[in-house]
């Protein structure tokens, strides 16, 4: 157990994260029928040979689906005011004040929660795994006198009584240790997969001092106030 918990320590520390806009694949447009739009042809192109050989005039899968990255939006109804940088192919920018409609507001909250929350939850998971091997030693000790108890108790009939009762605390002393083990077993599970769950969110981001926006969205061919508007289209719930 301790060598499990070493090696999940060091990858959550020392991994190198790499921020990317290949999420989601599957976006909603459920006010226009409801639609759903797969990016996964895009996502592929985008990490390819022919994207990084892209040039003006060339085909490429769902043009209209453009890369925005960016750290400063400010609010705006139902949207986001992006000052975006955006990417037709890899290499291929411009920078643009848009409006984003469906804006990852989720997304940006599950970042600063695992942000705030991932050393703690590191702690408390590398405690609660101590104490469930304290109870496996525990379990083991009690199975291991109830067992002696039993060897002594068969070979003298005239402590058998005697016997029987210490065998009996000690079997009962490992039914107790068993079922906090378990307890603590459970407990750690779960804080695995909430760890898991917070790291593989974070390995999407170059660093976590501040949510940079990266994803695909749609350019609409309108304008908000001037301001050319770009849709994300809508997350998976809990995004």
């Amino acid at each position: 157990m301790k060598t499990i918990l070493c090696l999940f320590a060091a990858a959550l520390f020392c991994k190198t994260t790499f921020a990317s806009p290949l999420r989601f694949p599957e976006r909603g447009f459920y006010n226009v029928g409801p639609v759903t739009v797969d990016l996964t042809p895009l996502f592929k192109w985008w990490g390819s040979a022919a994207a990084k050989n892209w040039t003006n005039g060339m085909v490429r899968p769902l043009p209209r689906w453009l890369r925005i990255t960016g750290t400063n939006f400010w609010t705006s109804g139902q949207g986001w005011i992006v000052a975006a940088t955006v990417e037709y192919a890899p290499g291929h920018a411009t920078n643009l004040l848009i409006y984003l409609k469906h804006p990852p507001a989720q997304d940006r909250l599950n970042f600063f929660w695992a942000v705030k929350n991932v050393d703690a939850m590191q702690e408390q998971y590398r405690m609660d795994s101590e104490e469930m091997e304290d109870y496996y030693r525990e379990e083991n000790k009690a199975h291991g006198q109830a067992e002696a108890i039993d060897n002594v108790r068969n070979s003298s009939s005239s402590l058998d009584q005697e016997m029987k009762i210490s065998g009996q605390m000690a079997n009962s002393d490992a039914s107790f240790a068993t079922r906090e083990r378990q307890k603590a077993q459970e407990k750690t599970r779960l804080e695995l997969n909430t760890l898991n769950t917070m790291t593989t969110l974070l390995a999407q981001f170059e660093t976590r001092k501040f949510y940079r926006l990266d994803f695909f969205a749609l350019d609409t061919g309108f304008k908000s106030n001037g301001l050319p508007v770009l849709d994300l289209g809508e997350l998976p719930p809990g995004s």
